[in-house]
């Protein structure tokens, strides 16, 4: 996993224990939350928004144009070049919906001889940008949707309570909440202390298995990850305790199994 903010982990293990999303949407927020600032994660989690607040630098649009095979437009359909564009711009944080607009501008600074080319290609600039934005505005809009509800248990929480329990996981320590929260969001707090558990032990690998090479560097690495593994097992086992604040605490203990579940096929 991409090393995140404690937020972010838990914005995403809370997205990932969503039952009524399909794994499609769950991996549009996902890829979301990995280039969203602190304060967009915030929205998207208190009121169920995806907002795309970041000026897009047209340089960046140039680059993933030329990144997604511009140069090459005599031997693309504008379905492959569709397809591309749009994954590319998601790899950058940049959401496509929100910037088709400024396609067809940034592709013009590529020159006129690309332009021809993608003409000649059957590929039409302003065509294809209508299409990005219709295909993937649906798509997120699907995901909002869904999520709304879920956004709408955790912003019942003030935020000087979250600020508090945030400081809590984030630290690997259990959550000591005030007042009952619905069970994914406090699984997902949980498996969040779990994962800074995790952190924690392995980060050490570093100082003691850089010294040495080959197998028994290998070794030294799988030792460590194994003990990192079992202490965020251990502390997971634990924290099904915390499920009895939750309100649907089977629920709550049901997710937090299946994780441990999981490490432990990671380690036997």
């Amino acid at each position: 996993m991409k090393e995140l903010s404690p937020l972010k982990v838990f914005a995403s293990y809370y997205v990932d224990l969503q039952e009524n999303m399909s794994n499609n949407e769950k991996g549009q927020i996902r890829t979301f939350i990995q280039s969203a600032s602190l304060h967009q994660v915030i929205a998207l989690l208190t009121e169920g928004k995806m907002r795309t607040i970041k000026p897009i630098e047209e340089s960046l649009l140039e680059s993933s144009f030329a990144n997604s095979g511009m140069g090459f437009l005599t031997e693309v359909s504008a379905t492959s070049l569709y397809n591309d564009v749009v994954d590319t711009m998601h790899q950058h944080g940049i959401s496509p919906a929100r910037t088709a607009k400024h396609i067809v501008g940034s592709a013009k600074h590529l020159g006129q001889d690309a332009i021809d080319k993608m003409h000649a290609s059957g590929v039409h600039p302003t065509q294809t940008a209508k299409q990005i934005a219709k295909s993937v505005q649906a798509g997120l809009g699907d995901a909002e949707s869904k999520f709304k509800h879920a956004a709408g248990e955790v912003g019942e929480f003030t935020k000087t309570e979250w600020d508090r329990v945030s400081r809590m996981v984030s630290q690997g320590h259990l959550p000591e909440l005030n007042k009952p929260l619905a069970a994914v969001a406090l699984a997902a707090l949980v498996l969040t202390a779990g994962y800074a558990v995790y952190r924690k032990y392995f980060s050490r690998v570093s100082q003691a298995c850089n010294h040495k090479t080959g197998s028994e560097k290998d070794a030294c690495i799988k030792k460590f990850k194994k003990d990192a593994i079992e202490a965020q097992i251990t502390t997971l086992t634990k924290g099904r305790v915390s499920c009895k604040k939750s309100k649907n605490p089977g629920k709550c203990v049901e997710e937090i199994n299946k994780k441990i579940k999981t490490l432990h096929a990671k380690i036997h």
